[in-house]
């Protein structure tokens, strides 16, 4: 994820990507059924990450292998992200700043207290209403890039 970035972050996080990677994951010690559920977890994401990689080609007249074709080397990973409560001061912003997801979509579940935002064509934040059982699917820079901009996604004026 390219991160452009000058707020304040105050996050508690813990990334997770397959165990058959080169670097193994560190997971806290004494940690057992943490481990057993963001597990279960990744893999039914991957699962889903997979279905949507033969569904985005077919909506878009392409072959249903086209992104698989273009990104042969892909590498998921989960975060699981806490932002605990804050007293903040007027000036303080927490949480990421505007940026694009390097990949090709990004699944977003988002708890009933939401935060997340996405920006619309005319450059306006909007609050994204979490829904439960529901993911927000965002479009990441190489679904633009191998879609030929059919699939666009927010433009932070670099």
């Amino acid at each position: 994820m390219l991160l452009i970035q000058t707020e304040c972050r105050y996050e508690k996080t813990f990334s997770y990507t397959s165990d058959n990677e080169p670097t193994p994951n560190q997971w806290p010690a004494g940690h057992q059924t943490f481990r057993a559920t963001l597990t279960t977890y990744y893999t039914e994401l991957y699962d889903l990450g997979q279905r949507l990689h033969s569904i985005f080609p077919i909506a878009l007249s392409l072959p249903e292998d086209y992104f698989a074709q273009k990104h042969r080397s892909c590498r998921a990973s989960v975060k699981a992200l806490h932002y605990p409560s804050q007293k903040l001061q007027d000036s303080d912003v927490v949480g990421f700043g505007a940026h694009t997801d390097s990949t090709l979509f990004t699944l977003v579940y988002q708890d009933g207290l939401g935060g997340l935002e996405v920006q619309d064509a005319n450059g306006e934040w909007i609050p994204v209403v979490p829904k439960g059982g529901t993911f927000v699917v965002n479009i990441g820079d190489l679904m633009q890039f191998f879609s030929g901009g059919t699939c666009s996604r927010l433009d932070i004026g670099w």
